[in-house]
């Protein structure tokens, strides 16, 4: 109800509206979970002023996959082998809704006489699936397991803070071609034993893509 509200009023001060969607390259940063991922976002853009836009998008990536070697501990001195090795084999799906703003520090949304420089920043919602399969089967009643990246599937939801940097320029009629390198950080410190180190990945996107304007 937050977010439709969001969009109404924002609808409601619009002296004009953009249609945007663009094809996205993910790349997680973070130690332990670095991957690379294919992704679309569906924007609505609202503007409010030559300068200030607001957006609404939902983002979507492919299966993001990577291992890690890591080792049981036996409970009791009696348990043999004493320390089991395996390899954790993980998976991470990223959906994304997020509402912010896009300020042009140079041109305008309408701008037709050369490019513009725009910033964003906002908030979303990140929904991640995260799954994790061993290479060795671990008896859990005779091994202590590392409490990151256990086994099995769990979805996650995490509050997070959205920015990013990007220019745009006129292709004709209407039509712009932008390009954006943006990252999330996590903004809720919910911890999940499902992630590795319990913690989201850092990650860079760097997306391109059109907006189509109506006036």
């Amino acid at each position: 109800m937050v977010f439709l509200g969001s969009i109404q009023a924002a609808q409601a001060q619009a002296q004009a509206a953009s249609l945007a969607t663009d094809v996205s390259v993910l790349r997680s940063f973070t130690k332990g979970s670095r991957f690379w991922a294919m992704g679309q976002t569906v924007q609505a853009h609202f503007h409010l002023a030559a300068k200030t836009t607001a957006y609404a998008w939902l983002s979507y990536y492919t299966n993001g996959n990577f291992k890690n070697s890591q080792q049981a501990v036996g409970k009791d001195s009696a348990v043999m082998p004493q320390q089991l090795s395996y390899v954790t084999e993980s998976t991470l799906r990223y959906r994304q809704v997020s509402l912010g703003f896009r300020h042009y520090f140079k041109g305008a949304y309408n701008n037709e006489s050369t490019w513009s420089l725009y910033g964003l920043g906002g908030f979303g919602l990140l929904l991640i699936r995260a799954s994790n399969t061993y290479s060795t089967p671990v008896d859990t009643l005779q091994y202590h397991v590392p409490q990151q990246a256990v086994e099995g599937t769990q979805n996650i939801v995490r509050l997070t803070a959205d920015v990013g940097l990007g220019v745009e320029t006129l292709l004709g009629s209407g039509v712009y071609l932008y390009a954006d390198a943006r990252t999330w950080l996590q903004a809720s410190s919910f911890v999940s034993p499902y992630l590795y180190n319990n913690e989201v990945p850092r990650v860079l996107i760097v997306s391109g893509g059109v907006r189509i304007l109506f006036e």
